[in-house]
């Protein structure tokens, strides 16, 4: 029970943190975002499926979701929320700061 509060939480703090940052980015990163990213802690992953597909996984415990690429900016939709994330140079996903985690490196 505790847990899914915290997943909640989370979530919805993650966005509120996407409802109020304001961005635009008109250029557009090559390449395939497929794949499984995490924090350092690993406690907090996102898995990238194609088709548009994915899984987010807090504290071990997954949640189906769906994305949309859009440039440098990545939108992740989990139960009706959207998680708005930047697509960093090197690779990793960049949530908003107020979502207080670090970027999400991708597993190699």
């Amino acid at each position: 029970m505790k847990q899914q509060v915290l997943i909640r939480t989370i979530l919805g703090v993650m966005v509120l943190a996407a409802a109020l940052s304001i961005s635009a980015c008109s250029s557009c990163l090559p390449g395939n975002v497929e794949g499984t990213y995490s924090d350092v802690s690993g406690a907090f992953k996102v898995e990238l499926k194609g088709g548009g597909k994915a899984t987010l996984t807090t504290l071990n415990s997954p949640t189906p979701c769906t994305y949309v690429k859009d440039g440098k900016k990545l939108a992740l939709t989990c139960e009706n929320r959207v998680l708005s994330f930047t697509i960093q140079d090197d690779g990793s996903l960049m949530p908003p700061e107020e979502a207080g985690i670090g970027p999400l490196k991708k597993a190699k």
